[in-house]
C-alpha cells in the first residue's frame, strides 16, 4: 500500500493518492502531532477504486506538517480458536504434535498469526505449522517458522509473542495443496485442519504453549522488498550506485555514527548527503563504535540509553525526517537483554527508533526464509536475512535467491510479504567472507528485483507506506472555502478584522423580597467578528459574490505568516454581507464586510465535491458534450465547476 500527497493550489487542497489497498474502503485520517487524528473529510471511509483512491482535504492546518495515514477497513481476524500446549520428551528423536479441526477457511489475501510461548530456545530443533484441507493433514501447506542467527532465536525463554506466517514462507505443499513455479500458492479453500509440530534437540523437554491462531488480513496486493547495507562500508557507494541508481532503487543503510569522516573503512558525510539526495533512508546502527563492537546485549542499561539517545540525536540533526520515523538495526542482530537486564527493544523504543531490525531469517532449510510482513506484527523485531553470499547456503546464496520459485520470486507472489535483505560489503572480486557479495552477484539480484512486481522501500517507507507528510503553504493568502462544494474556494484579501466578541448566554433574574439578583450561567457562545476584505476587479468581485450567495458553512483558513489577524482557521457561516465598490466607473475595486460566526464543523457526511450536475451542463450545454469531453468517470469528478451554478433562477 502506497500513500502519496501534493498540495495543489487551484482550490488550496492536498491531494492524498493511495494505491494498493488490498481491501474495498479505507479510512483517511490527518494529525498535526501523531497523537490526535481525526477523519478527512470523505475519507471515514473512502471507497477504493481498482485498489486505489484519490481523495482531497481542504481543512489541513497551514505551514505545519500534517500528517496521513490509510488504514484499510479489514475484516475482524476470524478466531480458529486453537490453543494447548505441546511438552516434547527431550531426546530430540520424537516430533510432538498438537492438532484442531475448525470451519472451512479461506487463506487468500491472509497471514496465520500465532500467538506463543517457548520456555527455553537452546532446546528448539523444529517448530512448524500445518495448515490441512477437507479434514485431512495429507494435503497441507507447512510452514517451519524456527528462525534463529548465532546471537539470536526468533522470541526469548518465556516470553509471550507474536508471529505472522505468510503464503511467501511456506516450507513445503502435500496432496491437493500445490504451488506454482514462481512459488504462489495455488489452493486457497476449504481449510479445516491444523498442527502445531514441535521437535527439541535432543537436550531436554521443551514446553511451547500455543495461545491463539488467527487468520488476519494482509494488507498489502503484493510483496514487499527492502534493500539495506550494515555498517557503511566505502564499497557500497562505490560499486552499488552504477547498478541502482541505472534501476532507480533505494535502499537503507545502517550507519556507526562516530565512524562517519573519521574511518577510512566507514563512508563519509558527503556519500551520505548522496544517498540521501537518490532518495534512500539513514538509519541508526550504533552511536559509537565500540558500543557496535560490543553489541547492546555486552553494554549496561545507562550505556545502552546513552548511545541510543545520542544516535537518535544525529539521526534528527543531520538527516531529518518530515514524518519524524527513524530505523534502527540491533548490532550483530543481538535484541535480547543489556548485561543488567534491561529489554533492548524497549530502550530502542524509548529512545524514538520507530523499528528494530534483526538478522533472523535461516530457518535452516534451502527453500525458503522466514520474512517480514506488510503489516509487520513485530516492528522492533523485523526479520531479515544477512550473509548473502555466494560463500553461504540455502536462500542465502544469491543463485538460489534469484532462482525460479527462489525467495524473490515467492514474495513478489504472495500478499503482504517484506524481504528484507541484508549487505555488508561489496567488492569487485571474488568474496572472502559470508559479508561480503561480488558486484556481479549483487548487480544480479538487482536486476532481478526490478524484473519483479516488488514494491521496493526503504524500511521506514516499508512499515509506513500508508503513511505520509507534507507542509502546505499558502504564500500568503488567507482563504474562504466552501465545505461542500470546494470549487468555490477563492483566496481574499483582508484589509481589517473589527473587534472580536462573544456573546453571553447568562440570564440575570431579579427575586421579590431580594437585593441581590440570581444568576443562571452558561459558557459563552463563539467568536462574533467582521472582516473588511477587498476585491480589486469586477471579475473577482462577480466570484465573490457567487461564493457569499451559496450560503455554505464555510471554512477560513489563514496562514501563520499573517500574524496580524490574529486568527488561525475556523468553521464558520456569514451573516449579512454587505459591498461597496468605490468607483462604479473605473478599475471594480470594491471593498465588502463579511460578518463571521464560528461555527462547528459541519459532520463528516458532508463531503465536497468540485463540480456539480448543474454546473457540468451549464459549462458544456448539454450531455453528450460532457460525454465527449470526459474519458472517464474520474475525469468527471476531477472537473472543477463553474461557480455561476450556485445561482438558483
Amino acid at each position: 500500500m502506497a500513500l502519496t500527497l501534493n498540495y495543489l493550489d487551484d482550490l488550496s487542497r492536498v491531494r492524498i493518492t493511495g494505491e494498493s489497498i488490498p481491501e474495498s474502503a479505507a479510512i483517511v485520517e490527518r494529525s498535526t502531532d501523531q497523537i490526535r487524528w481525526e477523519p478527512v473529510r470523505g475519507g471515514a471511509p473512502v471507497a477504493l477504486s481498482a485498489a486505489g483512491f484519490v481523495l482531497d482535504d481542504y481543512e489541513f492546518t497551514p505551514g505545519v506538517p500534517n500528517f496521513y495515514r490509510a488504514t484499510p477497513v479489514v475484516d475482524a481476524p476470524v478466531d480458529l480458536a486453537m490453543s494447548g500446549q505441546v511438552v516434547t520428551g527431550g531426546s530430540g528423536v520424537i516430533a510432538f504434535t498438537l492438532d484442531d479441526t475448525f470451519a472451512a477457511q479461506f487463506i487468500g489475501g491472509k497471514f496465520v498469526r500465532l500467538t506463543l510461548t517457548v520456555d527455553d530456545f537452546t532446546r528448539v530443533s523444529d517448530l512448524s505449522f500445518y495448515l490441512g484441507r477437507g479434514g485431512d493433514l495429507g494435503n497441507h501447506a507447512r510452514w517451519e517458522f524456527d528462525a534463529g542467527s548465532a546471537t539470536s532465536a526468533i522470541g526469548k525463554d518465556g516470553e509471550r509473542f507474536t508471529i505472522d506466517l505468510k503464503a511467501a514462507e511456506i516450507r513445503s505443499v502435500a496432496g491437493n495443496v500445490t504451488m506454482s513455479a514462481d512459488g504462489e500458492l495455488t489452493e486457497l479453500t476449504t481449510y479445516d485442519i491444523a498442527r502445531l509440530r514441535v521437535v527439541d534437540n535432543g537436550s531436554g523437554p521443551l514446553t511451547v504453549a500455543l495461545h491463539s491462531v488467527e487468520l488476519v488480513d494482509a494488507q498489502a496486493t503484493t510483496g514487499y522488498v527492502s534493500i539495506v547495507f550494515d555498517d557503511g562500508h566505502p564499497s557500497v557507494p562505490a560499486l552499488r550506485k552504477p547498478k541502482m541508481d541505472a534501476l532507480g532503487l533505494t535502499a537503507t543503510t545502517y550507519i556507526i555514527a562516530d565512524r562517519v569522516d573519521s574511518d577510512p573503512d566507514t563512508v563519509t558525510s558527503a556519500q551520505l548527503a548522496d544517498a540521501v539526495a537518490s532518495g534512500w533512508e539513514i538509519g541508526g546502527h550504533a552511536y559509537s563504535g565500540a558500543v557496535h563492537s560490543a553489541s547492546y546485549e555486552g553494554v549496561d542499561e545507562a550505556t545502552a540509553t546513552s548511545d541510543l539517545t545520542s544516535l537518535h540525536g544525529w539521526l534528527t540533526t543531520n538527516y531529518p525526517d518530515p514524518t519524524g520515523r527513524y530505523s534502527f538495526a540491533y548490532p550483530h542482530g543481538r535484541y535480547g537483554d543489556t548485561t543488567d537486564g534491561a529489554a533492548i527493544e524497549s530502550l530502542v523504543r524509548q529512545a524514538g527508533f520507530k523499528s528494530g531490525r534483526t538478522i533472523l531469517s535461516d530457518v535452516g532449510e534451502s527453500g525458503h526464509l522466514q520474512i517480514a510482513g506488510v503489516p509487520e506484527v513485530m516492528p522492533y523485531r523485523i526479520h531479515a536475512t544477512s550473509s548473502i553470499s555466494e560463500l553461504s547456503n540455502g536462500q542465502q546464496d544469491p543463485t538460489n535467491l534469484i532462482a525460479t520459485g527462489g525467495m524473490i520470486d515467492k514474495t513478489a507472489s504472495n500478499d503482504g510479504g517484506w524481504l528484507v535483505l541484508v549487505f555488508h560489503r561489496i567488492v569487485s572480486g571474488t568474496p572472502t567472507a559470508t559479508s561480503e557479495i561480488s558486484q556481479t552477484d549483487f548487480d544480479a539480484i538487482m536486476d532481478k528485483i526490478a524484473s519483479t512486481n516488488l514494491k521496493v522501500r526503504p524500511v521506514r517507507e516499508a512499515l509506513n507506506d500508508h503513511f505520509a507528510a507534507i507542509t502546505p503553504d499558502l504564500q500568503g493568502q488567507v482563504w474562504l472555502k466552501s465545505v461542500p462544494r470546494p470549487f468555490l474556494n477563492r483566496p481574499i484579501t483582508v484589509r481589517a478584522l473589527e473587534e472580536t466578541t462573544r456573546p453571553s448566554r447568562t440570564g440575570v433574574f431579579e427575586v421579590v423580597g431580594r437585593s441581590l439578583p440570581v444568576a443562571v450561567t452558561d459558557v459563552r457562545s463563539s467568536r462574533r467578528f467582521a472582516l473588511t476584505v477587498v476585491t480589486s476587479t469586477r471579475a473577482d468581485a462577480k466570484e465573490l459574490d457567487f461564493v457569499l450567495a451559496s450560503g455554505d458553512p464555510m471554512f477560513l483558513q489563514v496562514p501563520p505568516d499573517v500574524p496580524e489577524l490574529h486568527l488561525s482557521q475556523l468553521h464558520c457561516v456569514l451573516d449579512e454581507t454587505t459591498q461597496v465598490r468605490i468607483n462604479p466607473h473605473g478599475s471594480g475595486t470594491t471593498f465588502w464586510t463579511l460578518p463571521v460566526i464560528e461555527t462547528a464543523a459541519p459532520t463528516p457526511d458532508v463531503h465536497g465535491v468540485t463540480s456539480t450536475w448543474e454546473s457540468l451542463i451549464a459549462d458544456f450545454g448539454s450531455w453528450q458534450a460532457v460525454v465527449a469531453a470526459f474519458a472517464s468517470w474520474a475525469d468527471v469528478l476531477d472537473y472543477v465547476g463553474s461557480p455561476e451554478s450556485v445561482i438558483v433562477a
